[in-house]
Order: structure tokens, then C-alpha cells, then sequence
């Protein structure tokens, strides 16, 4: 778990105790992804840098720096791979290199804060949403945009580029891509969009549940 105190909690979920603490970052840590193997860990900071963990012997084994402003999210390559993924307030992605600590791709194209990544389960395509109202979809072969998904229901690709600062209720907070390529997307008015990959179609609008308050 991540925590505004600047460390990252590890637990024991059968026993729900807490079985270590990791320590370093110099600000509110906002997310964490274990690799594919479980044993590395990557925590993300608004002190705006990466920083990787062998959670088995509790200790940070690399700093990536390159931000230029906080980090929100990041994601290992799947497993076998040893490139990692991140982003930022500083409406930027970037893909490192673990072997040399390096950055060694940069994936640009939104006009606000990415606050969530996702790779496919084969690593050829990245999926970021974004506080400006669009999920895009990456070639990480290719290190370009080859689709961007509007999240305001009756906006074009074309629109939502365009006017992307200014789409109330439709931002991106959240992305998840299925095995079979179908790309869910969270956004900050309660819904679930979901996308098919292959041809940008929405097939499913999830939304929100009916709530009724407690006497």
C-alpha cells in the first residue's frame, strides 16, 4: 500500500498484518506495481521519481529520475522484460530502461496529467487515461499514439484533442486493457467506459450504482 506518510506497505493478506515498510521517497507516494515475478516493486512519488524495490530484502536497488512533476503511475513490461512505465503531472509518459536506469522512450501527446497506465498482456500496446478526457492507445514498438478514446460520450477523437481542457465530468482516472485487447477506462463521473481495442467501438457503458443514504 502507498501513503501520504512517504512509504510503501507490504502485508500479509491471509493474515492482514503488515509485514514490512519500505522507506526513501521525500513526498506522498501514489502508487506502487509489483514486476511479473513478484519480487520487484515499483513506487511512484509526488518527490516525482520511480523507485525500484527488492521487496525481499526490503531494499531500494534504483532511482529513476526524470520527471518534472509528480509521478502518478507506473507499470512493469510483462514478465521476462526489463522495461518499466510511468506518468506524471507533467502530462508526460516515459519507458525505462532497468539494466542501464535509463529513460529510453518518452510517449507525448496529452494536455493534462496521465493518472493511469496499463500495458497488454504481450507488452506492444500501452493504454494511459488522462485528466484531459481521453484514454490513449500506444505502439510501444513504434513509440506513437494509434488511437486516442474520448471519454464524453458524443465526442470525436478530433474534439476531444481539441477542447480536451475544457471536458467537464469526463476525466481519466483509471485503465485497465483484458487479454483479449478490450480497454476499460474510469473516469471521474462515476462511469466505466469500456472500449474494444481493435476498432475503437464502445461496446458497454457501465454506470454508476443507485445509492440510497442511511437513516
Amino acid at each position: 500500500t502507498t501513503s501520504s506518510d512517504r512509504t510503501v506497505g507490504l502485508w500479509d493478506w491471509q493474515c492482514c498484518t503488515r509485514v514490512g515498510v519500505l522507506q526513501g521517497h521525500t513526498s506522498w507516494v501514489t502508487s506502487a506495481k509489483f514486476d511479473g515475478d513478484g519480487r520487484l516493486l515499483c513506487s511512484v512519488s509526488k518527490d516525482r521519481s520511480l523507485r525500484i524495490w527488492d521487496v525481499q530484502v526490503g531494499y531500494e536497488v534504483l532511482e529513476l529520475w526524470g520527471h518534472e512533476s509528480w509521478t502518478t503511475c507506473c507499470a512493469f513490461a510483462p514478465a521476462g522484460g526489463s522495461l518499466v512505465f510511468s506518468g506524471g503531472h507533467d502530462k508526460m509518459v516515459r519507458q525505462w530502461d532497468l539494466n542501464s536506469g535509463m529513460e529510453v522512450g518518452q510517449f507525448t501527446g496529452h494536455v493534462s496529467g496521465v493518472y493511469d497506465l496499463a500495458l497488454s498482456a504481450d507488452g506492444c500496446i500501452l493504454t494511459t487515461a488522462s485528466w484531459d478526457g481521453t484514454c490513449r492507445v500506444w505502439s510501444v514498438k513504434m513509440n506513437k499514439e494509434i488511437m486516442t478514446l474520448p471519454l464524453s460520450p458524443g465526442v470525436t477523437a478530433v474534439q476531444a484533442k481539441n477542447t480536451a481542457t475544457r471536458l467537464a465530468g469526463s476525466r481519466g482516472l483509471s485503465v485497465a486493457i483484458s487479454p483479449a485487447r478490450s480497454i476499460a477506462v474510469g473516469i471521474s463521473n462515476g462511469a466505466i467506459r469500456i472500449f474494444d481495442e481493435s476498432s475503437s467501438a464502445e461496446n458497454v457503458l457501465a454506470r454508476p450504482a443507485t445509492t440510497q443514504s442511511v437513516p
